[in-house]
């Protein structure tokens, strides 16, 4: 079976979208503006450690077992494994939420359960599984790679021996690649597996990398591959960028030149050092 996919439909599109309504998946292509919707790392850390919303950590991937640890959190250090982390009920903190909720204005109010906001790092996983009831994903930033279906029957085999209920992969009906603004509709019951997904920053910033240690200078490449991991990794604080552009190619110069005592290649900043 195939999954549907739309252009210019909006959530408040009842019209369309209740042919779907706990009958099929569907893929709503930029359904969302996510403009003022992504928090900043810092807020989700203090959700996470400052306040009592329903919040859990897993630590884990498809094949592995998986570790749960409920919230809230004395302190988050995020684990070397890949990981995500939910938040519930962020109507309540973010107004932006509640009105997308409001502008689901074709379903009755008592549908509605919570806002809840899933923070992973690349291939951060909450494995595969079905819900009991609908669910509207909508992808703030970065990517995620989703398998859909097939669903769920008292026969489909479950995965023993993890905290959260699981399934065994069934073979999907499709896979697709959620961009921002994408939103994916899941009926009750539907199998879904979503893995956190962005290579491309990372393949694209080795390439500047590249390009400016081979054409300028390598100090000046090391500082911009320091901002976009820096960036990938999820700091979007300005001075925090720029901090870290300038720290991290010093440490790499003082450990190499001073302490190594390697000489760096010609370039913009290398040339005036050794000159002076």
């Amino acid at each position: 079976m195939s999954v549907e996919r739309l252009q210019g439909v909006s959530l408040n599109d009842g019209q369309t979208l209740a042919r779907f309504w706990q009958q099929a998946p569907v893929i709503l292509e930029q359904a969302v503006d996510t403009n003022g919707l992504v928090p900043e790392t810092d807020t989700l850390v203090q959700i996470l450690t400052e306040t009592d919303m329903p919040s859990r950590l897993l630590t884990g991937a498809e094949g592995q077992t998986f570790t749960l640890d409920a919230g809230p959190f004395d302190r988050f250090h995020p684990p070397k494994k890949p990981w995500s982390v939910l938040i519930h009920a962020l109507e309540h903190l973010f107004p932006e939420y509640d009105q997308i909720r409001k502008s689901i204005h074709w379903l009755p109010h008592w549908r509605f359960e919570d806002c809840m906001l899933s923070w992973a790092s690349v291939g951060g996983s909450v494995g595969r599984h079905c819900d009991e009831f609908s669910v509207f994903l909508i992808q703030l930033n970065g990517r995620r790679t989703w398998e859909i279906g097939p669903e769920a029957t008292v026969e489909t085999p479950t995965v023993s021996g993890q905290p959260i209920a699981l399934v065994e992969p069934l073979g999907p009906w499709t896979s697709w690649t959620a961009h921002p603004g994408d939103v994916l509709y899941l009926p009750p019951k539907m199998i879904h597996h979503g893995v956190s997904l962005d290579p491309y920053l990372t393949l694209i910033s080795f390439l500047i990398f590249i390009l400016i240690s081979k054409t300028l200078d390598f100090f000046l490449a090391i500082s911009v591959l320091s901002v976009f991991v820096s960036y990938y990794w999820g700091e979007r604080r300005f001075f925090y960028l720029l901090l870290v552009s300038i720290i991290f190619p010093i440490i790499v110069f003082i450990f190499f030149e001073t302490i190594l005592g390697l000489r760096f290649p010609p370039g913009i900043i290398t040339n005036i050092y050794y000159q002076v």
